[in-house]
């Protein structure tokens, strides 16, 4: 790369800070829940039409796509930033809380998405320090399955031009503001759904005997299920079982016909993937017959799992070296079992997901993802969005 020096970006993203704030305060005070982001897609396309890129909106629905082209070349390098919010009621005090009732930002998806637009600022500013072309793609509902990033692939997003790696920086208020944090390899876990409905008889509540009765089956059934990740699971291979949901009954009299559970799977492997619901099938299915219920399970198939490219990975822990300095970056040293639909974009291209630190206790920016007072320093905006420009001019460096 030639002219734009790694503390000159830092200078850059720092002096467009009050724009920065300003456009993911706009956005944390309008939360959109997924494939319903128009006022938000709206800003990101005003904001590339405004600094010369080629658009494309309603991608996917509510998606925008973007093209910056620099100097002659044939390489293509993407940034992925996610838009929706959450159905959840913000627990704030802040001037630039929800506005809308149930809904806020409690992912960092505004602030996501704000990054994503501080890039292609930057990097509309410095078009001729690159050879090739840059995309960026603001992605609707990434927090609901199916989401948005596989309905994004097949719309095209990835060809015309044919992207040859992508990157997505995700806000993380539990890791200090000015951290980037990243890995190779496995960084989140395939997340799966699924509903068990068992089904016993109904009677009233003095004549137990008379009755199958659901609710103490279900009691049997969430503590057989316990069993599965801790006695037939290998202990050296990350699986998760949680039961989320238990609904049933109707009044303190009545033995309940019918409960319902529903809860989540994760694993890191597609082995572990496949094995789980087959056995937490067999369990509960097991357990309901000795009871004389019947059961019925129901597998929701989320996402698979996140993979960061090795090479890629490098690039994005080169580049925020370059602008946080060796120890402002952190190396995870295992994957999360969350999970999240950037998986689908990885799984077609070159890719790195990283998350953005976000984190001050001085300023009470301490919960953590999907908490109803989550909220971030946002410092880190500017951080985020050198590091992803610096990764940009790197990758396709004249």
């Amino acid at each position: 790369m030639k002219g734009l020096t790694p503390r000159a970006l830092q200078r850059e993203a720092q002096a467009l800070f009050t724009q920065l704030q300003k456009w993911r305060r706009k956005i944390h005070q309008h939360p959109e829940l997924g494939f319903k982001e128009h006022r938000t897609a709206k800003l990101a396309a005003e904001v590339l039409r405004k600094h010369g890129w080629d658009i494309k909106t309603g991608v996917a629905g509510t998606g925008v796509v973007g093209v910056l082209r620099g100097l002659p070349g044939e390489k293509t390098f993407a940034i992925r930033a996610d838009m929706d919010a959450l159905p959840i009621a913000e627990q704030s005090k802040a001037p630039y809380c929800s506005q809308v009732p149930g809904v806020m930002h409690a992912c960092g998806h505004d602030g996501n998405t704000t990054m994503g637009l501080g890039a292609a600022v930057l990097l509309a500013r410095h078009r001729s320090q690159f050879k090739g072309q840059v995309k960026v793609v603001f992605q609707p509902c990434e927090e609901s399955p199916p989401g948005g990033a596989e309905a994004m692939i097949r719309a095209g997003v990835l060809h015309k031009p044919r992207v040859d790696a992508i990157i997505a920086g995700h806000m993380d208020a539990t890791l200090p503001v000015g951290q980037i944090a990243l890995r190779a390899g496995a960084v989140m876990a395939a997340a799966d759904m699924f509903k068990l409905t068992i089904q016993g008889k109904g009677g009233h509540g003095a004549f137990p005997h008379r009755s199958v009765d659901a609710i103490a089956i279900a009691g049997h059934v969430l503590a057989g299920l316990q069993n599965l990740v801790s006695r037939e699971v290998d202990p050296l291979e990350p699986a998760v079982l949680t039961i989320g949901q238990i609904q049933g009954g109707s009044a303190f009299n009545v033995i309940a016909e019918t409960v319902t559970m529903r809860g989540t799977l994760r694993s890191l492997t597609p082995a572990m993937r496949r094995e789980l619901p087959k056995r937490a099938a067999g369990i509960a299915q097991g357990i309901c017959r000795a009871h004389r219920a019947q059961c019925r399970f129901e597998l929701e198939p989320g996402h698979p799992a996140l993979y960061n490219h090795t090479g890629i990975t490098a690039s994005v822990r080169a580049a925020a070296k370059k602008i946080s300095g060796p120890k402002g970056v952190v190396e995870l040293e295992r994957p999360e079992m969350t999970g999240e639909d950037f998986t689908y974009f990885a799984a077609s291209v070159p890719a790195c997901f990283f998350r953005v630190g976000g984190r001050n206790a001085a300023k009470g920016f301490v919960n953590d993802w999907h908490h109803p007072a989550f909220d971030f320093d946002e410092n880190a905006l500017v951080i985020g969005t050198a590091v992803m420009v610096q990764t940009a001019l790197d990758f396709l460096a004249v």
